[in-house]
């Protein structure tokens, strides 16, 4: 009789913690991504002047659906997410350690933004504006991608803090 009863409660155990360990990554992938120090200036600067309206701050599982990319793979990142499904408007700031990673983010961004494109392009005439209008920049350290009615104003801002 104590066999049945010990594999029950290995069964037991071994369910709650496989529930704890995905409860676990839900959250971890469901709070907005992790802002580095220098960012945190940064991004409430482009709060501050609005440039970060129709955004929110943007969660892990988004910056992975939405680019492929994984927040603890790059140095720094910054990223505002659209506020509904319906809208483009986003900002993303990525610091890189190698020119290489450089060319996977500007990539991964690249292609983003045609799959976005291609869904906006018969329905969604302000919002196919904002992305014919969005910025792609790269320098050394960074790789920069904005779209949105302050798209101008925000890459200026951005830059002002990327290029120091």
């Amino acid at each position: 009789m104590k066999k049945p009863l010990s594999k029950l409660l290995f069964f037991v155990t071994f369910l709650f913690i496989l529930a704890a360990f995905t409860v676990f990554i839900a959250f971890r992938m469901k709070k907005p991504v992790a802002i580095d120090a220098d960012f945190q200036e940064l991004a409430r600067k482009l709060e501050e002047q609005g440039l970060t309206e129709n955004m929110i701050p943007g969660t892990p599982l988004e910056l992975k659906r939405r680019f492929g990319l994984l927040e603890d793979a790059y140095l720094k990142v910054l990223y505002y997410e659209p506020v509904t499904y319906m809208n483009v408007e986003e900002i993303l700031v990525v610091e890189i350690r190698s020119e290489a990673e450089g060319d996977e983010v500007r990539e991964s961004i690249g292609r983003a933004l045609e799959t976005q494109m291609k869904l906006f392009e018969n329905y969604g005439v302000d919002q196919y504006g904002y992305l014919k209008d969005s910025v792609i920049y790269r320098n050394e350290r960074y790789v920069l991608y904005a779209a949105g009615a302050h798209t101008p104003e925000a890459v200026r801002e951005i830059r002002s803090v990327i290029e120091r």
